[in-house]
């Protein structure tokens, strides 16, 4: 964990897919679209660990619901 110039506490991409469970992928997602905080060192992307936890407390609309199974007994 690194600290920003703001006295702020920011997380690499592993350290965030660890806290969270959310993909790498995912967590890069969400940076391109902007519902998380973060914010580019050289080639790395660390993310604002508040704003992680806000994007994780807040609710989100459930996934899709899985396809039902064909039925093969035909």
């Amino acid at each position: 964990m690194l600290i920003s110039p703001d006295g702020k506490n920011l997380l690499s991409t592993t350290e965030a897919h660890e806290l969270s469970g959310l993909s790498r992928d995912h967590i890069g997602l969400m940076i391109r679209q902007g519902q998380i905080e973060a914010m580019k060192v050289g080639n790395y992307w660390f993310i604002f660990e508040e704003s992680l936890k806000r994007y994780l407390a807040s609710p989100r609309k459930p996934g899709p619901k899985p396809k039902s199974a064909v039925n093969q007994a035909q």
